[in-house]
């Protein structure tokens, strides 16, 4: 599907010196319109722009941790994409295109987690230096959660109990952590 944001396109061609010849949305983006941006060169990168303005209100940092990560990851072990360009302001940030497909049937997903495990433990072993410029991670859940209507109702009961009396222990050492790690936010 065609899909012009006419202001994102301007950004991009200025950004990178090269017309837009055509931009399709991507499968994912929750809370993001991403597109795949075809350039005049026949080159391709992905457009992340944050939609959700009211997220984006209460993380106004988001891009800029974004972009930082990405740039931590370059050189690691992590086949992530590499920044091109971004625009905290807008929301905006645009990286290199990877191959690849998200996979969200159900099928699919059950054959995925030991990668899943893998590629999250990969990312939480790309050293961070001195100085890394991202924030120590805080938890987004509730004080006080309650379990979903889907779902083992016993399961998500003990999960929540655990939740509730189990402290994590302070890490030796600082890790990257993707804070957003799910099957939509992966390419396989």
């Amino acid at each position: 599907m065609n899909h012009h944001d006419d202001e994102t396109d301007r950004w991009i061609e200025w950004a990178v010196g090269t017309p837009v010849e055509s931009s399709e949305v991507l499968l994912g983006g929750m809370s993001s319109v991403v597109r795949r941006i075809t350039l005049a060169d026949g080159s391709a990168i992905v457009v992340r722009h944050i939609t959700n303005r009211e997220w984006l209100m209460r993380e106004p940092d988001l891009i800029s941790r974004e972009a930082r990560a990405l740039e931590l990851l370059v050189g690691s072990t992590v086949p992530a994409p590499k920044l091109v360009v971004s625009d905290p302001g807008a929301g905006r940030l645009a990286m290199t295109m990877l191959p690849g497909a998200a996979h969200h049937a159900s099928p699919q997903l059950r054959s995925s987690t030991e990668a899943l495990a893998d590629l999250a433990a990969a990312v939480a072993g790309v050293p961070l230096p001195a100085g890394h410029g991202l924030p120590m991670w805080r938890s987004w859940a509730p004080a006080d959660p309650t379990p979903p209507a889907w779902g083992d109702s016993g399961l998500w009961a003990e999960c929540l109990a655990a939740y509730a009396t189990e402290q994590p222990p302070l890490p030796e050492n600082l890790v990257l952590l993707h804070r957003d790690f799910h099957p939509l936010n992966v390419l396989w």
